[in-house]
């Protein structure tokens, strides 16, 4: 059995001994996860089975908005096998507010079913409003969306406001769910907040080891492309409530995600939202306060693969000029370089996920198929190793095919592709 990356060595703590490798030799073994989301997860396993990332009961609107697709990412991951180039695209969306309660108002109902949860409800609540503007109320007559939390299979809650069906939008506390950390959670989708690994900008802090994920869930690991999800601020947090555990959805006890710069890091909470949740519901909601204070600066986040680390503060004056320096969300972003230890170190490439595989190059007679992947999960940097293996393979077309008809274009076309065969990787049977 591999074991644990030591955290020290004798002397002097060098951190770039932490590195990600690419392999499982820097992936620490039989660590205990600690995030709701994997909780959530192994509740709604058996509970329910049709839900996006663990917990997301998608809306219509929803399925234009992200990414479902069981091979690739928000990146894609396509190469033309005449010449082995890239050609990443990315998805087209739009970005919205209009899922965020306007009125920072949430009216809320409970079913009778949830009379043992609603302490923890309370106190889910009381969380969010402690540090923030947003406030839970009764729905009263006239109310024209509000949550109506139910006790029903699994936990789940829509992401946001349903704006676009007047009524109440389910958030379930079924069985096993009733924890104020799970609660909490959930509450943090029916304001409008997505998982933090989905992040676009999540392959500079951490590796999806795509081949420890099950079978079937890797739509769940899917990134959200820039244009479609809206995080406010530029921050990357292990800590998120909203971030899924190292081990979720593993299929060999493996880890499916780990930490670049410090892979036995172990990501999310079970009780509590961290400081960047807090400044997020803050920036997103548009928070302000008669003092017009700054909030405190968040601790320095973690170093990512170009060598930076962030921390930031939100404004909460209603004149923003007060407040120079701020983005369109009161945000306000420092960096800094991170210990000359940190910095350019080596890093080794580390497959993405395969594409789907390419249509059948012929209609008759023999013919191929191909799928790719790319060398950036993540790329390798600072003269690291690049990922081994073929970028490409090739298999024949599956089922019975018609011969061809005079031409036999099929044949004709296999035949010229095999001088590319030892190039894009050998498969048994082709």
């Amino acid at each position: 059995m591999t074991e644990s990356c030591p955290l020290r060595t004798t002397g002097k703590p060098r951190r770039h001994h932490l590195v990600f490798d690419g392999t499982d030799k820097t992936v620490p073994q039989n660590l205990t996860d600690s995030s709701v989301v994997n909780e959530i997860e192994e509740i709604n396993e058996e509970e329910n089975k049709n839900l996006f990332e663990t917990d997301i009961k998608l809306t219509k609107s929803d399925f234009d908005l992200v990414d479902t697709s069981e091979t690739g990412d928000a990146k894609g991951a396509q190469v033309k096998v005449e010449n082995i180039e890239e050609n990443a695209e990315k998805r087209k969306g739009v970005r919205t507010r209009r899922k965020i309660w306007p009125s920072r108002i949430i009216p809320v109902t409970a079913t009778v079913a949830l009379g043992d949860a609603l302490y923890n409800i309370r106190a889910a609540m009381k969380a969010i409003q402690d540090v923030s503007c947003v406030r839970f109320k009764d729905k009263k007559e006239g109310d024209k969306h509000w949550i109506r939390m139910v006790k029903k299979n699994g936990c789940y809650s829509v992401v946001g406001r349903e704006y676009s069906v007047p009524g109440a939008q389910e958030l379930s506390i079924g069985d096993g769910c009733n924890s104020k950390g799970i609660i909490l959670h959930e509450l943090m989708h029916a304001l409008g907040f997505w998982h933090e690994q989905s992040r676009t900008d999540r392959d500079k802090y951490i590796a999806v080891l795509w081949e420890n994920i099950q079978k079937g869930q890797e739509r769940n690991f899917n990134e959200h492309s820039v244009n479609e999800v809206d995080f406010a601020g530029g921050m990357y947090d292990f800590d998120s409530i909203m971030h899924y555990g190292n081990y979720l959805y593993s299929k060999n006890k493996k880890m499916t995600m780990v930490a670049l710069k410090n892979p036995n890091l172990l990501f999310g909470q079970t009780l509590k939202l961290s400081q960047t949740d807090i400044l997020q519901i803050n920036a997103i909601y548009d928070c302000k306060t008669p003092s017009g204070q700054w909030s405190r600066w968040t601790e320095w986040g973690p170093c990512d693969i170009h060598c930076t680390m962030v921390r930031e503060r939100f404004c909460a004056a209603k004149d923003r000029k007060k407040c120079p320096g701020v983005d369109k969300d009161g945000i306000q972003t420092d960096t800094k370089r991170c210990d000359s230890e940190e910095c350019n170190v080596p890093l080794n490439g580390h497959w993405g996920r395969w594409a789907a595989w390419s249509g059948c190059s012929a209609t008759c007679d023999k013919g191929y198929q191909t799928r790719s992947r790319l060398c950036d999960g993540p790329a390798p940097q600072f003269g690291g190793d690049i990922c081994e293996g073929p970028l490409v393979e090739v298999q024949m077309c599956k089922g019975n095919r018609p011969k061809c008809k005079g031409k036999k274009d099929g044949a004709k076309m296999w035949r010229k592709r095999k001088r590319t065969r030892k190039i894009l990787g050998k498969r048994d049977g082709t």
